[in-house]
Order: structure tokens, then C-alpha cells, then sequence
């Protein structure tokens, strides 16, 4: 019986010195410069340039180490940034910070009020300014239209695009709408007829249309109408 109690007396002796030691490291840690955050990398930011970052978190970095810097705090405050959909950021040793930044997909551009906004890949609607406007190669509602529903059915629809055929996406221009008829216009001015009512469908007839014809590029036709039900009716440019 006697042996078991010294055995727990000399366990308990152990633990208690152990998180002591722990309990000191980190004291000494803390208040030892040589963990304070000298080096920041940032990873993945495009449009969002680094100083920018830096600025943002400037404050949360002030006077902090690896050990007591608020990863969450700083996290937060970088995602509110319009242009940055999230972020990861982690530490390393002695001194070391780490961001990696998932900025946002636009999607389509549109005037309001003498105002222009994005939207993304999640729908959020985006104040766009002049660097973003000169920055961001997306296709353009061209026609005075006010209907949010009907600007993010269209945002839907060309996510689909993207999803399914980035070159397609990527040469859409411009987006017109003309009552119920939306119209994508490409670079080579190949006009994509869509109805407003029935977006979702026509742009399935789309995508499929140009999976069963990859030898034949959208660009070579005047135009691709999908309106009719059931029917797509096409027109090819003049040689």
C-alpha cells in the first residue's frame, strides 16, 4: 500500500513540475522578442495586393508573438475585405505568420444608380471601383435593367457557362436584354439568344449543344438561338 501511495505522490510530483515548466516556457516565450512576428508571407492574392493585407492586419500584429496573436481576429478582419471570399493562416516557428487568400470569382458587371457593382461566384454584390473595373475581364449587362432576380438568374446562368466551358465564359463581352430575351454577345460577335423565363433551361441547351459539337467553335455561327422549346436554331457567318 505504501508503494502505490509513493508511486502517485511521485506521479502527481511529476505533473505538477511538468506543466510548470510548461506554465514558465510560456511565460519566457511571450516575453522573449525572438518569437515577436517579424516575417509575413502572403500566398494566392491577385487583385488584393500584399501592402494591402499588411495594412489591414497591421494593428492585430502590433506587439505580438507567434504564441498570443489572435489567428481568428486577424482572419476576420482580412475577410471583410469585398474582394477576398476567405482565408487560412497559421504560424511557424520562431517567428514566422502565414496567409493564404481565396479571393472572390466575378461573375458579371452591371450599372445601378450611376453605380457599377459585381457580382460572384456566391452572389454577393460587390461595389466595384476604378481598379476593379479595370482589373476584372467579365462580361457586362449593357442594357438600363433593374431587376436583381433577373441580374442573378443571368449571374446563375453564366456560372453554369464557366463551370462547364470556361473558354465560352471567358469570350462573352457583353449581356443585353431585350423583354424576355437575353442576348450573349462574344468577342467574334456570335449572338447567344436565351429566354429570360426559361434561363436555366436554354443555358442546359447551351452547354449541351456544345459538348456535341467540340469541333465546331461557337464563333463560327452569326448566331445560336435557344428559344424555341426543343429546338435550337442556328445561323453561320459568311465566309
Amino acid at each position: 500500500m505504501k508503494k502505490i501511495n509513493i508511486e502517485k505522490a511521485i506521479n502527481i510530483i511529476f505533473i505538477i513540475s511538468s506543466l510548470s515548466i510548461i506554465f514558465l516556457l510560456m511565460i519566457y516565450s511571450i516575453n522573449d522578442k525572438s518569437f515577436n512576428i517579424k516575417y509575413i508571407t502572403i500566398k494566392n492574392n491577385h487583385f488584393v495586393n500584399s501592402v494591402e493585407i499588411e495594412n489591414i492586419i497591421k494593428e492585430e500584429l502590433k506587439n505580438k508573438n507567434i504564441l498570443n496573436v489572435n489567428i481568428s481576429k486577424i482572419k476576420e478582419s482580412i475577410n471583410k475585405n469585398d474582394y477576398i471570399q476567405s482565408s487560412k493562416i497559421f504560424t511557424t516557428f520562431p517567428s514566422n505568420i502565414f496567409i493564404n487568400i481565396n479571393e472572390i470569382t466575378p461573375i458579371v458587371l452591371f450599372e445601378e444608380e450611376s453605380k457599377y457593382y459585381l457580382y460572384d461566384y456566391k452572389l454577393n454584390k460587390i461595389e466595384a471601383d476604378l481598379k476593379a473595373l479595370n482589373y476584372y475581364k467579365v462580361p457586362i449587362i449593357v442594357s438600363d435593367f433593374k431587376d436583381q432576380n433577373k441580374i442573378k438568374y443571368i449571374t446563375n446562368s453564366l456560372i453554369d457557362i464557366l463551370s462547364n466551358s470556361k473558354s465560352l465564359y471567358s469570350s462573352i463581352s457583353e449581356v443585353r436584354i431585350n423583354n424576355n430575351e437575353i442576348h450573349y454577345t462574344t468577342n467574334n460577335r456570335t449572338i447567344i439568344k436565351l429566354d429570360i423565363n426559361h434561363i436555366n433551361y436554354c443555358t442546359t441547351k447551351l452547354i449541351n449543344f456544345l459538348q456535341q459539337n467540340t469541333n465546331k467553335p461557337i464563333d463560327t455561327y452569326e448566331y445560336v438561338n435557344l428559344i424555341i422549346p426543343n429546338q435550337i436554331v442556328v445561323k453561320e457567318k459568311s465566309i
